[in-house]
């Protein structure tokens, strides 16, 4: 005896289906729930914390682009310490958009993680990429300093 799946799907009313998402029907009140710091505003240290944080932010990935500019487009200035000095402009902009970034957030919405996971997964690559990175470079262009 085989089943029609076609069959099946078809005797499915839109009732049953409203009847199937409604959620009023759970009881959610077992569940303890931090909301408390969802509906709080943001104190003066938490403003102070996000005005310094993009400060620094934007100054670090002014400088670093600077760099990074001022090197490409100067035929004189690539040397192998200049091009030392790129390769740490480019992890020091990776550590300013994406750490100082995800450390932010994680600071005013202290009781909560909103950023899911993948953030979270990407956000430790991130920081273990960019120092793998600072650490080869050094290595390549100078073996005697470690």
């Amino acid at each position: 005896m085989s089943v029609d799946v076609n069959e099946t799907l078809n005797n499915i009313t839109s009732v049953e289906c409203e009847q199937l998402s409604d959620i009023t029907s759970y009881n959610f009140s077992i569940y303890d729930f931090v909301d408390d710091r969802l509906n709080d505003s943001f104190t003066y240290v938490d403003y102070i914390k996000l005005c310094v944080t993009v400060v620094i932010i934007v100054v670090a990935l002014f400088g670093n682009f600077a760099v990074i500019i001022s090197v490409i487009f100067n035929r004189l200035m690539r040397t192998t310490i200049n091009l030392y000095l790129i390769n740490l402009a480019i992890a020091d902009v990776l550590i300013s958009t994406f750490c100082m970034l995800v450390y932010l957030i994680n600071n005013l919405t202290e009781p909560l993680y909103i950023l899911g996971s993948f953030v979270c997964k990407f956000n430790a690559f991130t920081q273990i990429l960019t120092g793998t990175y600072e650490w080869v470079n050094t290595y390549i262009s100078n073996p005697e300093l470690l």
